[in-house]
Formats: C-alpha cells, sequence, structure tokens
C-alpha cells in the first residue's frame, strides 16, 4: 500500500512539474521552458490527426484470405472506428469470420509526431501477440504505407509484413496485407470497408 501512495505521490508531482510552467505562462511570465514545448509540440494533433479523423464510424466489410494455388476464402464483418483523447489515436473494434470461424480483434492508430510516422497496434482472438505497424501516407496514390512486425507461430521469430490501405473516398477503403513467401511479396488478405 506504501509502495502504491509513492507511485501516486510520483505520478503527481509530474503532473505538477508539467503544468506548472503552463500556468504560469498564461499570467504573462517568461516563455515556456523547451523541453515542455516540445511535449506540448509532439501532443498535439495535427493535419495527419484529422486525416484519420474521417475513419470514424460504422463499417460493413468484406474479407478474403489468400493463400498461393487456393481459391479466396471470402468473409463478413463488420467494424467500429472511434476516436481517442481528442483525436490523437482512433480505435478499430472489428467482428466477423475468418476461415469460415468467429473472430475479433482491435486496432489501435495514429500518427506520431515525433517520428513523423503513422504508427499502430493489432490484437485479435486468434493470436497472443501484438502486431506493430509503421507507415507513410502517399497523397499521389491515396495510399497508406505499412511495415508490419509480429511474431511468426511457425518460427518464434520476429516476421516482417506489409500492409496498404488504399483511401477510395471518405466512405470506402480498402486494406491489403502481404507476406514475404520464399523471397517474393504475396498477398495474403484483402478487406474491404464500406460505410454503413
Amino acid at each position: 500500500m506504501r509502495f502504491t501512495n509513492m507511485i501516486l505521490a510520483a505520478a503527481m508531482c509530474g503532473v505538477l512539474g508539467i503544468a506548472a510552467p503552463v500556468v504560469a505562462q498564461e499570467k504573462g511570465a517568461p516563455a515556456m521552458d523547451p523541453a515542455m514545448e516540445a511535449m506540448m509540440k509532439a501532443g498535439t494533433p495535427g493535419a495527419e490527426h484529422k486525416m484519420m479523423a474521417d475513419w470514424v464510424g460504422n463499417w460493413s466489410v468484406k474479407t478474403k484470405m489468400m493463400a498461393p494455388g487456393a481459391p479466396p476464402m471470402e468473409g463478413t464483418g463488420s467494424a467500429v472506428i472511434t476516436s481517442l483523447f481528442g483525436g490523437r489515436y482512433f480505435q478499430e473494434s472489428f467482428k466477423g469470420d475468418m476461415m469460415g470461424m468467429p473472430f475479433e480483434g482491435m486496432g489501435t492508430s495514429g500518427f506520431d509526431n515525433v517520428s513523423k510516422k503513422f504508427v499502430g497496434t493489432w490484437v485479435d482472438s486468434m493470436s497472443t501477440g501484438i502486431a506493430m505497424t509503421e507507415g507513410t501516407w502517399d497523397a499521389a496514390s491515396s495510399t497508406f504505407k505499412y511495415d508490419m512486425s509480429y511474431n511468426d507461430p511457425m518460427t518464434g521469430k520476429v516476421k516482417r509484413g506489409k500492409i496498404t490501405v488504399k483511401v477510395v473516398d471518405k466512405n470506402t477503403h480498402v486494406s491489403e496485407f502481404w507476406d514475404e513467401i520464399e523471397g517474393k511479396w504475396v498477398k495474403t488478405m484483402e478487406l474491404t470497408y464500406t460505410r454503413k
């Protein structure tokens, strides 16, 4: 209990330490500390966050799973995308079927003002690991291009993948997932989102 109180006290000191320069500045005191100014800038939503806010809403999803030499396995689902923490992050909750089985997943995405990259995480009902993504926006093709990393259950090692998200319009986007198989990038999944 004492340890918990110490953590709480330390957290409060941190909050007060951050808040004090802001309050002082509002009263006409000297300029904000450079470290605090950098933190405020890093935590302020910008144009990229506004662009991602277009995805907030309810979606119908058509899924296709692909494997070399086999016909695609098609399925359906639905997704709800919500805004978190004043538009700094976006959360997707997905429910549907995948490979003929019930499937649920949840992703968090955003834009990191420090790295200047779009970032995300994904967890679901068919794994126990967390997939990580980092990517950029290509305005010419209206496409997000992500690199993905996750723990491969076959090898026990980190595996790399790629995801592209083509923004057709504010009501439609298509996600494609690519894995490296025998030295070649192969599309393994396609998700088409249509706003309800």
